[in-house]
């Protein structure tokens, strides 16, 4: 399984900092996507073009990826909202669970 997590840590809480240093410390670095740097929208589309190309040349370890991928978001209902939309948008025949983590203040 193949995890992509989105936090908001420009919303100002302690706790999503900390919720970004605790992801950041058990996943590798490009897993990790605080949206201070990177919006969420330009993250899938990049890694499910990616994804195809390398469907295309045969690659089928890019496919059990795109099979096991799960997403996380922490962040507000805002936010949370947008990645449902950013992941409807993208038009999969077969769209990655999300979880979500609302982070209220």
């Amino acid at each position: 399984m193949l995890v992509l997590v989105f936090i908001n840590s420009k919303s100002g809480s302690q706790f999503d900092r900390v919720l970004l240093i605790t992801y950041s410390s058990l996943l590798n670095k490009n897993q990790v996507v605080d949206l201070l740097e990177e919006t969420l929208d330009a993250v899938l589309h990049r890694l499910y073009l990616n994804l195809e190309k390398l469907k295309l040349n045969g690659d089928e370890l890019a496919l059990r990826i795109q099979e096991n991928l799960r997403i996380i978001v922490a962040a507000g209902d805002g936010i949370a909202g947008w990645l449902l939309g950013a992941v409807s948008d993208l038009k999969l025949s077969q769209p990655p669970p999300v979880n979500v983590h609302l982070l209220t203040h």
